[in-house]
């Protein structure tokens, strides 16, 4: 489908649970004129307007419909061509992000030196495959502070941070996480995106939006654990080490 600049629909949202707003640029989706969905529909919502709708589709929502004649808002996580049937007056619009750390350079404080980690390519952590085993993840070393970073190659806007925990049964480790964006690689340079405090479980997936108003850019993302280890029965946690261990990040966002 052509996409050009009257297809683009540029929307700033406002959630109504924290005090910021965030950038989000949307698509409209003209293969689905006068068609609505049912494909994982997150809810239905009356009596709104088109602004109201578009800020009803946060974190989790790939797609919303609007029918402006009804005032009828439709947000949904994906929408699937076998699940569109014909309904007069609805619109819809699909999240515009992509994933900018898929295949890009990352650098490290340090990877484990012992099997079987010590023979898995840490860049795994980037190549948009989600890993069920100890065999496709990133394993820092032990140390307190271990960091991520992802070098994104431009500028770009950074809307959120997604993390893949570990799937091995160690998923508490992940804690105390704070994301950073920036222009530069330094952690002192660099701005807050979100933080996510923990602790984790073994195989959840974590969302961290980025809270800069109205967006946040950057050329760099980090990820690091910025509190001693709250863990005192694993001897590998002693005197406060942690270890940073990912299947995946994913950092969505837009190209500028």
């Amino acid at each position: 489908m052509c996409r050009n600049w009257l297809n683009v629909l540029v929307v700033f949202l406002l959630t109504t649970s924290h005090a910021f707003s965030f950038y989000r640029r949307y698509i409209a989706e003209f293969k689905f004129k006068d068609k609505k969905s049912n494909s994982e529909l997150i809810g239905e919502y009356k009596n709104k307007s088109f602004p109201e709708c578009s800020r009803m589709c946060q974190s989790d929502c790939g797609f919303f419909g609007y029918n402006e004649e009804l005032s009828k808002c439709r947000t949904h996580r994906r929408i699937f061509t076998s699940h569109i049937f014909d309904d007069k007056g609805w619109r819809y619009y699909s999240d515009n992000l992509e994933n900018l750390a898929l295949g890009k350079n990352i650098s490290f404080s340090s990877t484990a030196p012992f099997s079987p980690f010590s023979s898995i390519d840490p860049k795994c952590v980037v190549d948009g495959v989600i890993g069920f085993n100890n065999y496709h993840v990133f394993h820092s070393n032990y140390e307190l502070h271990p960091w991520l970073t992802i070098a994104l190659g431009k500028i770009s806007i950074v809307n959120n941070v997604v993390l893949y925990n570990r799937n091995d049964g160690y998923g508490r480790w992940l804690h105390s996480v704070e994301i950073r964006v920036g222009v530069s690689s330094v952690w002192s340079e660099m701005e807050t995106c979100g933080t996510f405090d923990g602790p984790s479980q073994t195989g959840l997936i974590h969302t961290i939006q980025c809270e800069k108003e109205p967006a946040l850019y950057g050329s760099y993302v980090t990820v690091r654990i910025v509190r001693p280890n709250y863990i005192t029965d694993d001897v590998n946690a002693h005197d406060g080490k942690n270890a940073l261990v990912l299947r995946e990040v994913v950092v969505n966002g837009y190209n500028v």
